[in-house]
């Protein structure tokens, strides 16, 4: 569930848009069946407006893939490769619609956090 709530009040906090799994599920079994994805497990721990479509874009660390909602709906699922983004934690935009990921590395120090550019085309 995503919320919302006026800025300068946090006390009065409502629903805005529900996650359907059922929706993700479906979408990334529909057209990316290769990926033999069975189960999803969102955890949302990131959420950015593309500042020019204005479209939501709603990451999972858990499962790795970027949900993007425009007008309430689920236009696309972008999925991240495991091998690139081993955790990642964090999305924001630039105000010519170039995208940045964040992706925490691990505890011991094998793997490195990085940030990635991703250019709007």
């Amino acid at each position: 569930m995503i919320y919302r709530a006026k800025t300068n009040r946090f006390d009065n906090i409502e629903p805005y848009l529900e996650i359907n799994i059922d929706d993700l599920s479906n979408f990334l079994t529909k057209n990316y069946s290769e990926l033999g994805i069975t189960k999803i497990l969102f955890n949302p721990s990131s959420i950015a407006i593309h500042p020019i479509t204005k479209e939501m874009y709603i990451l999972s660390a858990s499962d790795r893939f970027i949900a993007i909602y425009k007008d309430k709906q689920l236009i696309n699922i972008i999925p991240l490769s495991a091998e690139k983004y081993y955790k990642p934690e964090g999305l924001s935009f630039y105000e010519n619609g170039d995208l940045l990921i964040s992706s925490e590395g691990d505890k011991k120090g094998f793997v490195t956090g990085s940030i990635y550019l991703i250019k709007n085309e």
